[in-house]
């Protein structure tokens, strides 16, 4: 085993201002990174803020587009409805005026079968005498 010497104070002194200095070393490394990570940090937080308006200002302007989008739709979809109504309008007026037509037809078709009837009674009718008349006329003649 080998004998270990008592240390000198020079030695003791010597001993410390190294510990100190590499304490210090240490230290000072320390700080150096603490203010790197602070850069950093600070570097991010402006990175996220303009990361941030950027967004802000895409959510706004596709906001902005889709409402204009939306609002030719919009005006598309009104002057479409506005056209389909007119049509059905249209078409209702035709239909209501076709069931009348077609109510007033059917009653002059009912008058004009009624008097078709009569016209054709009267005309047997007339047959009916004319050959009466014909028949008694024959005799007389005979």
């Amino acid at each position: 085993m080998t004998e270990s010497r008592p240390m000198t104070t020079e030695q003791r002194f010597e001993r410390i201002e190294n510990v100190l200095t590499t304490i210090a070393e240490a230290q000072l490394k320390t700080e150096e990174n603490v203010l790197r990570i602070e850069k950093t940090i600070a570097a991010t937080a402006e990175a996220a803020a303009a990361s941030e308006r950027r967004i802000l200002s895409l959510i706004e302007d596709t906001s902005a587009s889709l409402q204009r989008e939306m609002a030719g739709m919009h005006q598309e979809m009104t002057s479409g409805f506005q056209r389909v109504e007119a049509a059905t309008l249209r078409n209702t007026k035709v239909l209501t005026g076709g069931s009348k037509a077609i109510a007033a037809f059917q009653a002059w078709a009912e008058q004009r079968d009624r008097m078709d009837i009569k016209r054709d009674k009267e005309i047997r009718d007339l047959r009916a005498r004319l050959a009466k008349l014909e028949r008694t006329h024959k005799r007389r003649a005979s």
